[in-house]
């Protein structure tokens, strides 16, 4: 695998993704949206922001010269897996991984990534149940455009916030109100 062309094109894949140095600046530029305290701000025209703390992994498929790819050619690469908080509007996701394994990462480095919701084409919910209740706790998002990618996030819970907050609280939470959105724009 050519890792300079997988590096280079990162923004070409489905999800579009890179690793930034760890600051709210650089992780804005790279997503091309504002970034406060590490989390993702939505856009102009962005509606229904909700934002999930969690570990998220994020692969992508490659050919093996390390362009975006799809198909029995491809190749599954795993560009991170880590801690960060994940911003779900009704138009597109965005997320920051601050902390964990990340492809050819320097330490402090994060990983950025973002997809429109019409990319979506698969949403896998991880539903337990149990004696008294049903809960789902993580759920994994096959994207599908240039190439092929798939985003799994197991959902600590949902941050308190409104655009701009910074330091807000992480009230516990299922992935169930993620899954919904997801869903209902998978089915749209």
């Amino acid at each position: 695998m050519d890792e300079n062309a997988l590096w280079a094109n990162s923004g070409h894949f489905c999800p579009a993704w890179h690793v930034v140095a760890g600051d709210d600046e650089t992780a804005g530029l790279a997503l091309d949206r504002p970034v406060v305290d590490g989390c993702p701000e939505p856009l102009p025209g962005e509606t229904g922001a909700r934002w999930f703390a969690g570990t998220l992994i994020v692969g992508v498929a490659a050919d093996d010269d390390g362009y975006p790819a799809s198909g029995d050619d491809a190749v599954a690469v795993r560009v991170g897996r880590g801690t960060g908080v994940l911003l779900a509007t009704r138009q597109r996701l965005a997320a920051v991984v601050t902390d964990g394994e990340l492809l050819g990462a320097q330490p402090g480095d994060w990983l950025v990534l973002s997809f429109d919701l019409v990319d979506v084409v698969g949403v896998e919910p991880e539903t337990k149940r149990s004696l008294l209740r049903e809960s789902t706790r993580a759920v994994t998002i096959e994207v599908d455009g240039t190439s092929w990618g798939a985003v799994g996030i197991a959902v600590a819970g949902e941050l308190d916030r409104s655009p701009g907050d910074v330091g807000a609280p992480i009230r516990r939470c299922d992935a169930t109100a993620l899954v919904a959105l997801l869903t209902a724009a998978h089915e749209a």
